[in-house]
């Protein structure tokens, strides 16, 4: 998987694009783009929202609302993933990037209690924080 691969909603569809984040400058304001390789032509078709840009933590979650594919499966920053524990215990947590330890951390939803996150338990994506239909139907 690419490390540096990134996702935001197009402001004009409001659709998902997932690829490279591309910042530009035009008229003096900053304008953000989602590239499918790694230059810049053919990008301006693809303006996206900054606020809902979020980074590939390079782990693949075992099921996802998104689909079954790897794609599909790719956890990002803004993610709410759910984790069932061996006791049947399941917690709700949205993937956020801890700046103080430079890592992606899971923040438990209600608590804001952050717990590393690793590839050794099997998660489930639910939503993402930026989609509010979807993350009031999970709740």
């Amino acid at each position: 998987m690419d490390r540096y691969l990134f996702r935001g909603k197009r402001t004009d569809t409001g659709e998902w694009r997932t690829g490279y984040l591309v910042e530009y400058c035009e008229k003096g304001e900053l304008i953000y783009y989602i590239s499918q390789n790694d230059t810049s032509s053919g990008i301006f078709r693809m303006e996206i929202d900054p606020a809902t840009v979020g980074q590939a933590t390079g782990l693949l979650a075992a099921k996802s609302y998104r689909g079954e594919s790897e794609d599909a499966r790719m956890i990002f920053e803004g993610d709410k993933t759910r984790l069932v524990f061996r006791d049947g215990e399941v917690e709700d947590y949205v993937v956020c990037w801890d700046k103080e330890r430079l890592r992606f951390v899971l923040e438990e939803i209600g608590t804001g209690i952050k717990w590393g996150f690793d590839n050794t338990n099997k998660y489930e994506i639910i939503g993402t924080i930026f989609d509010v239909e979807r993350s009031m139907s999970n709740e």
